[in-house]
Protein backbone atom coordinates (compact mmCIF):
# COMPACT_ATOMS: atom_id res chain seq x y z
CA UNK A 1 0.00 0.00 0.00
CA UNK A 2 2.67 2.18 0.45
CA UNK A 3 4.48 1.41 -2.70
CA UNK A 4 1.89 2.44 -4.32
CA UNK A 5 0.54 5.52 -2.87
CA UNK A 6 4.90 6.11 -3.83
CA UNK A 7 4.17 5.44 -7.07
CA UNK A 8 1.00 7.82 -6.91
CA UNK A 9 3.36 10.39 -5.59
CA UNK A 10 6.02 10.03 -7.71
CA UNK A 11 4.15 10.23 -10.94
CA UNK A 12 1.94 13.10 -9.78
CA UNK A 13 5.28 14.68 -8.92
CA UNK A 14 7.40 13.80 -12.20
CA UNK A 15 4.14 15.20 -14.01
CA UNK A 16 4.05 17.99 -12.36
CA UNK A 17 7.60 18.55 -12.49
CA UNK A 18 7.55 17.87 -16.79
CA UNK A 19 4.64 20.17 -17.14
CA UNK A 20 6.57 22.84 -14.75
CA UNK A 21 9.05 22.29 -17.20
CA UNK A 22 7.55 22.45 -20.19
CA UNK A 23 5.72 25.82 -19.16
CA UNK A 24 8.89 27.18 -18.14
CA UNK A 25 10.41 26.29 -21.47
CA UNK A 26 7.65 27.81 -24.19
CA UNK A 27 7.45 31.88 -23.80
CA UNK A 28 4.18 32.84 -22.73
CA UNK A 29 1.94 34.95 -26.24
CA UNK A 30 2.39 38.41 -25.66
CA UNK A 31 -0.93 40.58 -26.54
CA UNK A 32 -1.41 41.85 -29.70
CA UNK A 33 -0.56 45.87 -30.22
CA UNK A 34 -3.51 47.64 -31.47
CA UNK A 35 -3.37 48.82 -35.20
CA UNK A 36 -2.60 52.52 -35.14
CA UNK A 37 -2.36 53.01 -38.56
CA UNK A 38 -6.01 51.07 -39.01
CA UNK A 39 -8.26 53.04 -41.50
CA UNK A 40 -11.99 53.53 -40.65
CA UNK A 41 -14.80 51.82 -42.07
CA UNK A 42 -15.97 54.73 -44.80
CA UNK A 43 -18.06 52.30 -46.75
CA UNK A 44 -20.41 51.91 -43.59
CA UNK A 45 -23.46 54.53 -45.56
CA UNK A 46 -25.76 56.71 -42.94
CA UNK A 47 -29.27 55.84 -42.38
CA UNK A 48 -31.03 59.01 -43.03
CA UNK A 49 -34.42 56.68 -42.85
CA UNK A 50 -33.52 55.25 -39.85
CA UNK A 51 -32.38 58.53 -37.96
CA UNK A 52 -35.72 60.23 -39.10
CA UNK A 53 -38.03 57.05 -37.26
CA UNK A 54 -35.72 57.85 -34.76
CA UNK A 55 -36.25 61.40 -34.01
CA UNK A 56 -39.37 61.24 -34.81
CA UNK A 57 -40.13 58.42 -32.24
CA UNK A 58 -38.07 60.56 -29.97
CA UNK A 59 -40.46 63.77 -30.07
CA UNK A 60 -43.30 61.36 -29.98
CA UNK A 61 -41.89 60.25 -26.75
CA UNK A 62 -41.05 63.15 -25.24
CA UNK A 63 -44.38 64.57 -26.02
CA UNK A 64 -46.25 61.82 -24.41
CA UNK A 65 -45.86 63.18 -20.68
CA UNK A 66 -47.47 66.17 -21.87
CA UNK A 67 -50.38 63.98 -22.58
CA UNK A 68 -50.31 61.20 -20.16
CA UNK A 69 -53.28 62.23 -18.32
CA UNK A 70 -55.79 63.77 -21.31
CA UNK A 71 -56.36 60.52 -22.81
CA UNK A 72 -55.22 58.82 -26.28
CA UNK A 73 -57.93 61.38 -28.31
CA UNK A 74 -55.91 64.44 -27.27
CA UNK A 75 -52.78 62.66 -27.86
CA UNK A 76 -54.17 61.57 -31.72
CA UNK A 77 -55.72 64.96 -32.13
CA UNK A 78 -52.12 66.39 -31.37
CA UNK A 79 -50.51 64.38 -33.39
CA UNK A 80 -52.65 65.11 -36.33
CA UNK A 81 -52.19 68.62 -35.56
CA UNK A 82 -48.68 67.82 -36.10
CA UNK A 83 -49.09 66.19 -39.48
CA UNK A 84 -51.02 69.61 -40.56
CA UNK A 85 -48.65 71.43 -39.61
CA UNK A 86 -46.14 69.77 -41.50
CA UNK A 87 -48.63 69.81 -44.49
CA UNK A 88 -49.14 73.65 -43.79
CA UNK A 89 -44.91 74.15 -43.82
CA UNK A 90 -44.67 71.88 -47.20
CA UNK A 91 -47.38 72.88 -49.48
CA UNK A 92 -47.84 77.31 -47.79
CA UNK A 93 -45.15 78.30 -45.78
CA UNK A 94 -41.65 76.98 -47.86
CA UNK A 95 -43.40 78.67 -50.74
CA UNK A 96 -44.31 81.78 -49.72
CA UNK A 97 -40.70 81.99 -48.26
CA UNK A 98 -39.28 81.95 -51.53
CA UNK A 99 -41.76 84.29 -52.74
CA UNK A 100 -40.91 87.21 -49.72
CA UNK A 101 -37.20 86.49 -50.64
CA UNK A 102 -37.59 87.05 -54.19
CA UNK A 103 -39.73 90.05 -53.19
CA UNK A 104 -37.04 91.19 -50.88
CA UNK A 105 -34.56 90.66 -53.92
CA UNK A 106 -36.56 93.06 -56.31
CA UNK A 107 -37.21 95.21 -53.45
CA UNK A 108 -33.24 95.87 -53.35
CA UNK A 109 -32.62 95.83 -56.63
CA UNK A 110 -35.08 98.59 -57.72
CA UNK A 111 -34.06 100.66 -54.89
CA UNK A 112 -30.19 100.78 -55.96
CA UNK A 113 -31.05 101.18 -59.30
CA UNK A 114 -33.25 104.32 -58.09
CA UNK A 115 -30.84 105.55 -56.13
CA UNK A 116 -27.97 105.18 -58.88
CA UNK A 117 -30.76 106.55 -61.48
CA UNK A 118 -30.82 110.05 -59.33
CA UNK A 119 -27.01 110.57 -58.41
CA UNK A 120 -26.81 110.29 -62.07
CA UNK A 121 -29.46 112.78 -62.96
CA UNK A 122 -28.27 114.93 -60.06
CA UNK A 123 -23.98 114.42 -61.85
CA UNK A 124 -25.42 115.15 -65.40
CA UNK A 125 -27.73 117.91 -64.04
CA UNK A 126 -24.23 119.44 -63.00
CA UNK A 127 -22.62 118.92 -66.15
CA UNK A 128 -24.82 120.39 -68.01
CA UNK A 129 -25.24 123.77 -65.50
CA UNK A 130 -21.48 124.06 -65.86
CA UNK A 131 -21.80 123.99 -70.32
CA UNK A 132 -24.68 126.91 -70.16
CA UNK A 133 -22.39 128.73 -67.61
CA UNK A 134 -19.37 128.49 -69.62
CA UNK A 135 -21.60 129.35 -72.60
CA UNK A 136 -23.15 132.63 -71.37
CA UNK A 137 -26.50 131.82 -72.66
CA UNK A 138 -28.41 134.03 -69.12
CA UNK A 139 -25.85 137.12 -70.37
CA UNK A 140 -26.81 136.42 -74.22
CA UNK A 141 -30.78 136.14 -73.18
CA UNK A 142 -30.52 139.26 -70.46
CA UNK A 143 -29.07 141.53 -73.55
CA UNK A 144 -31.18 140.16 -75.79
CA UNK A 145 -34.15 141.40 -73.52
CA UNK A 146 -32.98 145.03 -73.02
CA UNK A 147 -33.71 145.41 -76.77
CA UNK A 148 -37.51 144.95 -76.15
CA UNK A 149 -39.74 147.69 -74.94
CA UNK A 150 -40.07 148.03 -70.83
CA UNK A 151 -43.69 146.77 -70.58
CA UNK A 152 -42.83 143.53 -72.72
CA UNK A 153 -39.60 143.53 -70.45
CA UNK A 154 -41.18 144.26 -67.12
CA UNK A 155 -43.91 141.42 -68.28
CA UNK A 156 -41.20 138.72 -69.04
CA UNK A 157 -39.05 139.06 -66.36
CA UNK A 158 -42.72 138.94 -63.74
CA UNK A 159 -43.59 135.56 -65.80
CA UNK A 160 -39.52 134.86 -64.97
CA UNK A 161 -39.65 133.08 -69.08
CA UNK A 162 -35.50 133.79 -68.86
CA UNK A 163 -35.06 131.22 -65.86
CA UNK A 164 -37.81 128.98 -66.96
CA UNK A 165 -35.69 129.32 -70.99
CA UNK A 166 -32.93 128.28 -68.60
CA UNK A 167 -34.30 125.13 -66.53
CA UNK A 168 -35.80 123.98 -70.34
CA UNK A 169 -32.61 124.54 -71.69
CA UNK A 170 -30.72 122.89 -68.69
CA UNK A 171 -33.07 120.02 -68.89
CA UNK A 172 -32.02 118.99 -72.70
CA UNK A 173 -28.64 119.47 -71.96
CA UNK A 174 -28.72 117.18 -68.71
CA UNK A 175 -31.04 114.75 -70.99
CA UNK A 176 -27.60 115.26 -73.63
CA UNK A 177 -24.97 114.23 -70.94
CA UNK A 178 -27.09 111.46 -69.34
CA UNK A 179 -26.97 109.83 -72.74
CA UNK A 180 -23.75 110.45 -73.25
CA UNK A 181 -22.33 108.56 -70.13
Amino acid sequence: MIALRIAQYWRTSSLSLVTATLKAKTKPKAKPKPNLKAKPNLKAKPQPLTTMLFIAAFSLVMATPAYAGTGLGDFFSWITGWGEDLYQLVTNDVPNMFERMYAWLVYWVTFIKISLMISSIQFSWGVAKVILDDFGWTLLINTLLTSLPQDTQALIYALKLPTAFEWVLTAYLTRFVRQAI
